[in-house]
């Protein structure tokens, strides 16, 4: 459930990393949601992937390079992290 509301939301997150996450959130207590939001679990859950670096827990959701290339827009929604500019 919410790997899929995740990545609806454009974060492509392995299952494990996301059971991870929510055990410990909830050893520790969920925070309070930072925005006024109904599900404090899954804030809390995005703020923490928020200060992950996705190499370690993200999925594979761009096209090859050589295809990606070829494309004028990406579909999404899709997180990115940004490694350098």
């Amino acid at each position: 459930e919410m790997a899929r509301r995740l990545e609806k939301e454009g974060w492509h997150v392995k299952e494990d990393a996301i059971a991870e996450i929510m055990e410990q959130l909830r050893e520790g207590g969920v925070p309070p949601p930072p925005r006024h939001h109904v599900d404090p679990l899954y804030e809390a859950v995005v703020a923490e992937l928020l200060d992950t670096d996705l190499k370690t827990v993200g999925l594979p959701c761009l096209p090859d390079p050589s295809t990606i290339q070829r494309l004028s827009k990406l579909q999404g929604p899709l997180i990115l992290q940004v490694l350098f500019i």
